[in-house]
């Protein structure tokens, strides 16, 4: 429910003080009367006093409280002759009212001429749009005019370009979409009617006319073809990727980004990583953030081009200079690991301490640096009570429970809990983290905090190692932990016949 507010003391003091030959302070004490302590009678005391001073604007409101009976009985008569007196003074609410009151016969009788002079009056207003668009209604349908699609459409254009806003500005640009489109009172004009277009999405997000929108895409409009390629993505891909290569060789940044994660995903195309990456660059030096980032992870991994952290940093950079902090993180790792770059901590630290704002992992980034004195002091307790004061959303939180449950787990920077450990695992496998299945598997196979259960051990073991996605890099990380001597890792393995 609206907060009403009672009259103060102060306010009823300025009500009695008021100067009744002032409109606008009548005006504005009755605006408050209104709309912050609801009293629409007192208001409409006040409105009259200042409507027969000549106020415009009281003149309107008065006319809506007689309309719709606040603070007075109900008239559609006094209602329109104080629009009728507001329109006069030139007030383009009034004018509208008056003319659509005319055209429809409410309030007044019905007189079509008298509605078209009053629409006239109103579209000489360079910012009316209602009034210019009810002209081009007319024309168009040939009501009290002769029916002229060419006037019509010079109305509706004119109302496209007034900056007042109405309610049928959608109506508008769904019927400039089309006579655009299907050159109705004018020429055919693609670009303009994609123009139009892209305002319909701007008011909808889930605007769809793929009919309108596959004459524009097959006259060469890249815009056009990369909507119709989104259309398209989830329920006919082939289609999609025939419309994203169409946009793209037209230089679209978007369409070239999508194309290159279907190639990059190998779906509904051939998987391609060379394509992907000369895809991923072309629109990453087109000005997308998102390829920027796609293209430096391409170099750094040397997938479908050359290794080549230089470049990696270089289209890092850019992306981070463009408001990506996971750019920023990856910049932390190339300092961490002298990757392409002389190896620094100190740099290392403060990128990952400007990404631990956002990013989980980098929190762990984080923590991790103070655990181990890289670039900052050596603090155990600090890097812990960063994971435990850690609240983010994403899959990363389930990367903090695992490195919480490990620090639990050996007891590092806190008091040794197998109970604690266990729990955190558990948060970190819900949030379907591989590491740790691998470290419940431990825990079961050694009987840290729960009875020895070798059956649950190999079973958990198993199903971190066979992971699609992560299950080789949890491999390797234990099968080198093994070669250095490591002897839980060691009897993972065995357990599960890799040793």
């Amino acid at each position: 429910m609206e907060n009403i507010e009672p009259m103060d003391l102060e306010f009823e003091q300025r009500l009695k003080d008021v100067d009744m030959n002032n409109a606008d302070e009548l005006y504005d004490l009755a605006e408050e009367c209104s709309y912050h302590f609801d009293d629409d009678s007192k208001a409409f005391e006040l409105l009259s006093q200042a409507a027969k001073l000549g106020h415009v604007d009281a003149m309107c409101e008065l006319a809506s409280l007689y309309l719709y009976g606040y603070g007075i009985k109900h008239s559609k008569k006094s209602a329109f002759q104080w629009y009728l007196k507001a329109a006069e003074k030139g007030s383009s609410i009034a004018i509208y009212n008056v003319a659509i009151s005319y055209e429809q016969g409410k309030y007044v009788t019905k007189d079509i001429n008298k509605a078209i002079y009053w629409y006239q009056k109103g579209a000489e207003n360079k910012n009316d749009s209602q009034c210019k668009y009810a002209l081009g209604r007319l024309y168009e349908q040939g009501i009290g005019v002769k029916q002229n699609y060419k006037k019509a459409f010079q109305f509706y254009k004119k109302a496209e370009n007034a900056n007042e806003y109405f309610v049928e500005r959608e109506d508008l640009y769904t019927k400039l979409l089309e006579w655009y489109t299907y050159g109705i009172g004018n020429s055919p004009n693609f670009a303009k009617a994609m123009d139009i277009y892209q305002k319909l999405i701007n008011i909808s997000d889930d605007y769809c006319n793929t009919e309108i929108l596959s004459l524009i895409a097959n006259s060469g409009n890249q815009e056009a073809q990369y909507l119709l390629a989104e259309n398209f993505v989830n329920s006919d891909i082939e289609q999609a990727v025939d419309w994203y290569t169409k946009a793209a060789e037209k230089n679209h940044s978007l369409a070239q980004y999508k194309l290159a994660s279907l190639y990059k995903d190998g779906q509904g195309i051939e998987q391609d990583y060379s394509k992907a990456f000369c895809l991923f660059k072309q629109s990453a030096d087109n000005g997308n953030v998102n390829a920027m980032f796609a293209t430096a992870m391409c170099y750094k991994n040397g997938e479908g081009t050359q290794q080549d952290y230089a470049n990696a940093l270089k289209y890092f950079t850019a992306a981070s200079k463009k408001g990506d902090i996971g750019a920023v993180t990856q910049i932390a790792f190339l300092y961490q690991y002298g990757n392409g770059v002389k190896q620094d901590d100190n740099k290392m630290f403060k990128l990952h301490k400007k990404a631990s704002e956002y990013i989980s992992c980098s929190l762990c980034n984080l923590a991790t640096c103070y655990k181990e004195g890289r670039g900052v002091r050596k603090n155990k307790k600090k890097a812990i009570q960063l994971l435990l004061d850690a609240d983010f959303d994403d899959y990363g939180m389930s990367c903090i429970n695992n490195d919480l449950g490990i620090a639990f787990e050996k007891g590092d920077g806190v008091e040794q809990d197998y109970d604690k450990a266990f729990d955190y695992f558990n948060k970190a496998i819900e949030g379907g983290n591989v590491y740790a299945k691998y470290n419940v598997a431990n825990m079961f196979l050694q009987g840290k905090g729960r009875k020895k259960n070798v059956r649950k051990a190999k079973q958990y073991v198993l199903e971190a190692l066979n992971d699609k996605d992560e299950g080789e890099s949890v491999k390797e990380q234990a099968i080198k932990s093994a070669q250095e001597g490591d002897k839980e890792d060691i009897a993972l393995l065995k357990l599960c016949g890799i040793l």
